[in-house]
């Protein structure tokens, strides 16, 4: 029988890297993987069709590891389908992701697996630091930031609070992922269905340098201080999925069903004072991670510029 904790020499670790054009960065973020205190581990390298020097890269990282696997996508299939690709072909008992253009820390997955303390807990999560040019943080202190633990779905209806290179899951918990819909963020939706299936565990060491460039599609700075038509879209779309999660309880349904009510009166106005009106009286649940003596204002302000739609 398996015990509740989850020793460092028992469990493989699939490491799935999904590339599109990546050679400015994918050398040194595989290199960091390959160096990790936690050695039984496989990379599955996916490809999504790369038109500059990724493949050969692959092939060259593949040729000096044993433990490389990789596959090159015959057309560009796009972010979730690449990733898919590689859950599916993974063989571990847990499920890591890694970006193409990060930087891990040697220990990242030894800390993260430890966090797996009881089968009830189907993902954990760390936190990353931002750098950019090449320039590394030069302290590498613990996040202070409010952190998702638990399974309250709530919380996670209208942000995507964690990245998917801070995640590694139970491969038990594909089947319920599986398959990832196309216009969601691919890490939403799967620690969405982590804590509708199970609990979420968290550390707020930073396990992880997050590169940012200009290429990097999952960063992008807010143009307007009020909520975009994309941002609006992507919100409501979210919330139609999440409601066809099997697992929701009927409290959470009924909840998210509102919020969507709610949302909706954005349709033909411009400002809705029912969603903030909404908004603000679940804030400490929608805007959790808020803290510090300003905290009910700084929710206030976040529900105001989510109460509006605007053209991007």
């Amino acid at each position: 029988m398996q015990t509740s904790i989850i020793f460092t020499t028992q469990s493989l670790i699939s490491i799935i890297v999904a590339t599109y054009n990546g050679e400015n960065f994918l050398l040194e973020q595989l290199n960091s993987i390959a160096a990790q205190t936690y050695k039984k581990y496989e990379i599955i390298i996916c490809d999504d069709n790369s038109t500059d020097n990724t493949k050969k890269l692959v092939l060259d990282f593949a040729s000096k590891h044993k433990n490389v696997f990789f596959h090159f996508n015959k057309k560009n299939l796009g972010v979730n389908k690449n990733f898919e690709q590689g859950f599916l072909k993974a063989k571990g008992d847990f499920i890591a992701i890694s970006d193409q253009d990060d930087i891990w820390l040697p220990n990242k997955i030894e800390k993260q697996i430890k966090l797996f303390k009881t089968e009830q807990i189907v993902l954990a999560h760390s936190t990353s630091a931002r750098f950019s040019d090449n320039i590394l943080p030069s302290k590498n202190k613990n996040s202070t930031a409010v952190l998702f633990s638990g399974n309250d779905v709530r919380k996670l209806l209208l942000r995507n609070s964690i990245s998917g290179h801070n995640i590694i899951f139970r491969r038990s918990l594909l089947p319920k992922i599986l398959p990832v819909p196309e216009n969601i963020y691919y890490d939403w939706w799967i620690v969405q269905t982590a804590a509708c299936n199970g609990l979420v565990a968290v550390t707020n060491k930073i396990l992880t340098y997050h590169r940012f460039h200009d290429n990097n599609i999952t960063l992008h700075k807010r143009n307007s201080v009020y909520q975009t038509l994309r941002e609006y879209n992507e919100r409501k779309i979210a919330l139609n999925l999440f409601l066809e999660l099997r697992s929701l309880s009927e409290a959470d349904r009924q909840f998210i069903e509102d919020l969507k009510t709610y949302f909706e009166t954005l349709e033909d106005q411009r400002f809705s004072k029912q969603l903030f009106h909404f908004l603000m009286k679940n804030r400490n649940i929608l805007f959790y991670y808020k803290k510090g003596i300003l905290k009910y204002f700084s929710q206030k302000k976040v529900a105001y510029r989510m109460s509006f739609k605007v053209p991007d």
